[in-house]
């Protein structure tokens, strides 16, 4: 159901969301910002578990609740905050349609390649592909900001979403379909 609540939700989110998360600014040479390097050391799985350096907007909640999903499902995190990010999202090719209010970051201990996280992505999926990297992937996310997605709770209301796998070419293709809460653990 259809809520006034859910209603004015979606309205601040459409609203707030292209200029926390860049989608409003047209990337040219003129105005392309410098992309922030990112060391490996900063970013590695070490032996006492996965840590991902997150580059997010220093005000942004969801953000924070979201980091706060993974630390208690085994991955740590560590802010890294931005006003801009649309150079970490060039940097890491995260296509424009499937950009959101964070991205990131880790180096695989397995294959030693870096891999972007996009989104309120649940830690379960990150935890399942980092197991088993696909071939020519360079990593997963999950567009915008889905209602009930870890980071996006909102009371009881959930909203089915779709995790995609990014490959080195810059297409797309559905890595997992989450139509419950109970599909994100």
């Amino acid at each position: 159901m259809f809520t006034l609540k859910l209603f004015r939700f979606f309205a601040y989110c459409i609203f707030f969301l292209p200029f926390i998360s860049g989608f409003a600014v047209a990337e040219t040479e003129s105005n392309r910002p410098q992309s922030p390097q990112v060391s490996a050391g900063q970013t590695q799985a070490s032996n006492n578990g996965l840590q991902l350096t997150v580059y997010k907007n220093p005000s942004c909640g969801c953000c924070k609740k979201w980091m706060t999903h993974l630390n208690e499902q085994g991955i740590k995190t560590q802010a890294e905050h931005l006003d801009d990010l649309l150079a970490i999202k060039t940097q890491y090719n995260i296509p424009s349609t499937h950009r959101s209010c964070h991205t990131a970051v880790l180096t695989s201990p397995k294959n030693n390649k870096t891999y972007a996280f996009e989104g309120h992505i649940p830690a379960k999926f990150i935890k399942q592909f980092l197991e088993n990297p696909p071939t020519h992937a360079t990593g997963l996310a999950v567009p915008a900001m889905p209602v009930g997605s870890p980071g996006m709770e909102y009371g009881n209301e959930f909203l089915p979403y779709e995790v995609f796998l990014i490959k080195e070419d810059g297409s797309t293709t559905t890595y997992a379909q989450v139509q419950t809460l109970e599909d994100q653990y």
